[in-house]
């Protein structure tokens, strides 16, 4: 049951992370406005909000990294300093 709503995220943030890349493109061919479905909602987005997206595609693939560890029995650990 875990395994297939893990299954479902990574379709999910596939979709959005392809969507974002798409407009990324897009934007840097040189257009200025750019409608961006990532099947949650639909929004126009412009050269200004690059870094925006950028910030987002990243957060989209750490998220997916995560997700696929999980999804293939390999845990993620997270380090921090000893006190």
């Amino acid at each position: 049951m875990i395994k297939d709503l893990l299954q479902t995220l990574i379709t999910a943030n596939e979709a959005q992370i392809l969507a974002i890349n798409n407009a990324l493109i897009a934007l840097s061919s040189g257009i200025q406005t750019y409608r961006l479905d990532t099947g949650q909602n639909i929004t126009n987005v412009t050269r200004f909000d690059i870094n925006d997206l950028n910030n987002t595609l990243q957060s989209l693939i750490n998220q997916n990294s995560i997700y696929c560890n999980r999804l293939n029995g390999r845990g993620t650990i997270i380090g921090r300093p000893a006190c």
